[in-house]
């Protein structure tokens, strides 16, 4: 999703996982050699940028901000634009040589790196609520199960079957 940083506003639905809207654009960069599915993020923001009337506007102002639903809720309860890696891989903007935010992609795309959120840790204190309590993690999804099952030690895994099969493994 989009939203303004001046004051948390959601510019944007949240598009989720399952809308295929962009399966033609995933077409053309898996053409360009990109390994993307029509699910991920990659596929759709392009569009949903261009949805916000005055986004270059945004952009400029450095107000315009894109994340999954753990960066947006971060934000409004920290002010923090963040996200962890975890989150972050299935966007297709992760680059997992760096694993950092993929530079090639934005630029493919014209979309300005200053709408990504800030890459964290899944856990340590990513910052304080106003009423000062920590927030101390971003982690979903499977990798929640996982945990929530305890399987943290390194070599301890869970398996998750739902809408896909998943198979997480700990690293300690």
């Amino acid at each position: 999703m989009l939203w303004d940083r001046k004051g948390g506003k959601p510019l944007t639905p949240l598009v989720l996982w399952s809308d295929l809207r962009g399966a033609g654009r995933a077409a053309e960069l898996r053409d360009l050699g990109m390994p993307v599915s029509p699910q991920q993020a990659v596929t759709k923001l392009e569009a949903l940028v261009a949805s916000v009337p005055d986004a270059a506007s945004l952009v400029a102002q450095k107000r315009l901000a894109f994340g999954n639903i753990d960066a947006f809720l971060t934000f409004k309860l920290t002010g923090i634009h963040a996200t962890d890696r975890s989150q972050a891989w299935p966007t297709g903007y992760l680059d997992l040589a760096t694993f950092g935010w993929n530079p090639a992609v934005m630029g493919l795309q014209n979309l300005d790196p200053s709408i990504f959120p800030m890459l964290v840790d899944t856990w340590g204190e990513i910052g304080r609520t106003r009423e000062g309590a920590p927030v101390a993690a971003i982690v979903a999804d499977q990798q929640s199960a996982m945990l929530g099952h305890g399987a943290e030690a390194a070599g301890e895994s869970k398996v998750t079957y739902g809408t896909s099969a998943t198979l997480n493994v700990s690293t300690g």
